[in-house]
């Protein structure tokens, strides 16, 4: 059943065969324990394709995701950081998915665009409160969200801190065409 669900709704184009696309599958499936074809119907299966294709170090994969996301990745960091800071931020965050394999984290709970923009306003939210940083855009766009500056480091655990993160993703994302 998990077959023909990936079948219907993935274009297998990369190294990674669909066995063991499948298996990927059902392994994120078992950390819920629930039914992998059921788990799969709830997936956004061709971005995690896409994102599970990148973490195993394939060239085409990288390429179809530089070309679908890296300018998206620049200009949503625009968004929260002045330009110098942002090209900076953007390509921390391209390297970050790159060489440490950050996109192997993703689950395909979301599109692959909205779970990169998350990492983005992440990364802009813990450069603004870095002492070593510059902090997030002084004249920011009418669309952007100021995020409180914190006398010391805050934790993303903490409640505040989501709360900022959360109000930060959602106009950002708002924002967009």
């Amino acid at each position: 059943a998990l077959t023909a669900v990936v079948e219907a709704r993935v274009s297998v184009r990369f190294a990674v065969d669909l066995r063991t696309f499948c298996d990927r599958v059902a392994q994120l499936a078992g950390r819920s324990e629930a039914d992998p074809a059921e788990h799969a119907a709830r997936l956004t299966l061709d971005d995690l394709y896409l994102a599970t294709a990148c973490a195993e170090g394939d060239e085409a994969a990288w390429a179809e995701c530089a070309k679908a996301h890296f300018a998206f990745i620049r200009d949503f960091a625009r968004k929260f950081l002045a330009d110098a800071a942002a090209r900076d931020l953007a390509d921390q965050v391209i390297a970050d998915l790159w060489q440490r394999r950050k996109i192997g984290r993703y689950e395909g709970r979301s599109t692959l665009r909205t779970w990169i923009g998350t990492v983005v306003a992440n990364a802009a939210v813990n450069a603004s409160r870095s002492p070593r940083t510059v902090g997030l855009r002084s004249n920011p766009p009418p669309d952007a969200v100021a995020v409180r500056q914190h006398a010391a480091p805050v934790r993303l655990e903490d409640a505040a801190a989501e709360r900022d993160l959360a109000a930060l993703v959602a106009q950002s994302v708002g924002a967009l065409a």
